[in-house]
This record gives structure tokens, C-alpha cells and sequence, in this order.
């Protein structure tokens, strides 16, 4: 993790099981806010359908923490 004022990076680090293996899956970086929380953050895994190689980590926040 690297903090930017009071925001942070972050990477998430999972694994799926398929019909073959168990698979590990690291994400790109995202930049959280300080208001953000573990229990409010959900994570989705895409991979493609014949490649498992290449896949998508996609994190967003189950409620809204900014008022516009």
C-alpha cells in the first residue's frame, strides 16, 4: 500500500476454484478513499471463458460514501 495524502493504494490478492484447479488472481491498483471500508467494498472476478489466463478484477463500493 502506498497512502497519497489521506487516500491509499490498494491491490486485491484472491483465488477461485474452476472444474481443473485453484486459481490466483492479483488486481491492478486502486486508489481508496479514507472513508472507504472493507465491509463496504465488493470484488468481482471475469475471466474468459477458454483463456483463464487472462481475467478482470473489478471492486466497487456496495453503498454510495460521496453526496452529490
Amino acid at each position: 500500500m502506498v497512502r497519497i495524502g489521506s487516500y491509499m493504494t490498494a491491490r486485491i490478492k484472491c483465488k477461485y476454484k474452476d472444474e481443473k484447479s485453484e486459481k490466483s488472481v492479483v488486481s491492478g491498483y486502486y486508489l481508496l478513499s479514507p472513508w472507504d471500508r472493507i465491509e463496504n467494498l465488493n470484488a468481482k472476478i471475469y475471466v474468459e471463458k477458454n483463456n483463464d489466463i487472462k481475467n478482470i478484477v473489478v471492486i466497487h463500493r456496495t453503498k454510495e460514501i460521496f453526496k452529490a
